[in-house]
């Protein structure tokens, strides 16, 4: 393995978080260009630990070789998604939260994490579907199927991505709701 990528796979396997990976680093300590400038690109950046651990398998595929510590990178990313999750929760960032825990949804770690994320989030695009339901129902014909539609699909969209979610059983009754209303105006 060369040098840049024992350099990537150290900083990733000891950092407290993913914005301490020193990309500047491993820029200076390689000889690939494609290396170099794809470190200097995630070191302007701030870098959240999907798209590091990205960087580091290709950086890896790179050079031809996986070690076999990609396991303790894996770990540790898990526990930067977590942590990187409950920093998106509290500034509100609720879809950004479970897009971090999905990849790790079943660590022990994140599971629990993710089941409220979920939950959280779920409710809270129910409500502004919700919302924006009630205002469509005061709105001009074309424009109200419109927004009907736009509602029912993103019921759906929940729906069929967390059906095991808290709000599965109210979102299946909203989304019969707004197709019965859908029927009214064909």
């Amino acid at each position: 393995m060369t040098r840049p990528a024992l350099l990537l796979l150290s900083l990733l396997t000891t950092t407290a978080s993913a914005g301490d990976v020193r990309w500047l680093e491993v820029a200076r300590a390689t000889e690939r260009p494609e290396v170099r400038d794809l470190a200097l690109a995630l070191a302007e950046t701030e870098v959240d630990p999907e798209v590091e651990l990205a960087a580091a398998r290709l950086i890896r595929s790179l050079d031809g070789d996986v070690p076999p510590a990609l396991a303790q990178a894996d770990a540790l990313t898990a526990e930067l998604r977590v942590e990187r999750a409950r920093q998106a929760w509290v500034a509100g960032e609720l879809e950004r939260a479970v897009r971090l825990l999905s990849p790790v949804r079943e660590d022990p770690l994140a599971a629990a994490l993710y089941a409220e994320a979920v939950d959280a989030w779920v409710g809270a695009e129910r409500e502004r579907l919700g919302t924006r339901y009630f205002a469509a129902k005061t709105a001009d014909r074309r424009t109200r199927r419109a927004e009907l539609e736009a509602v029912r699909k993103g019921l759906a969209e929940l729906l069929g991505s967390y059906p095991d979610c808290a709000y599965a059983d109210a979102l299946a009754t909203n989304l019969e709701r707004v197709e019965r209303e859908l029927e009214m105006w064909l």
